[in-house]
């Protein structure tokens, strides 16, 4: 009985029946997004949004995918969906040609392409949207129209 739990005590040190060449063999890493370096001409958020989104839709109809579910422009090319950017033309390019290439639907998600993004001057941003002025309050501590 001694000997047979020696076996087995021996068995899990050694690490079991478990050999080297299992472990050593290499799994390739899932592709993922992709990003191009800038440079080129800068571009507005609107016109770079829309190129993206033109670039998608087309490759979209001609795989035959489901819509895609995205946010109007310029909020979908903004990063974190805040602030107000420029974008550089050469990624915005890239990013056409790579979402040309998808050749699957599942390659919207796989493979995004991000463009190269710029915090712009924030005095040539327009204001947020809902961001006017509120109402006031009423005389009797009731809230005013909106405005």
């Amino acid at each position: 009985m001694a000997s047979l739990a020696f076996v087995v005590l021996t068995a899990i040190a050694s690490g079991g029946s478990c050999s080297s060449r299992d472990e050593a063999t290499p799994v390739p890493a899932s592709p993922g997004a992709q990003q191009a370096p800038g440079g080129g001409k800068t571009l507005g958020e609107d016109e770079a949004c829309q190129r993206i989104r033109d670039a998608e839709e087309a490759v979209r109809k001609r795989l035959n995918c489901e819509a895609l579910n995205r946010a109007a422009c310029p909020y979908y090319v903004r990063p974190a969906g805040t602030g107000c950017w420029t974008f550089d033309e050469a990624s915005v390019s890239h990013c056409e040609e790579a979402i040309n290439g998808y050749e699957l639907c599942s390659d919207f998600t796989q493979t995004p392409c991000i463009i190269t993004a710029k915090p712009a001057d924030a005095t040539s941003c327009p204001p947020p949207p809902g961001s006017g002025e509120g109402g006031q309050a009423g005389k009797d501590g009731n809230a005013g129209a909106g405005g």
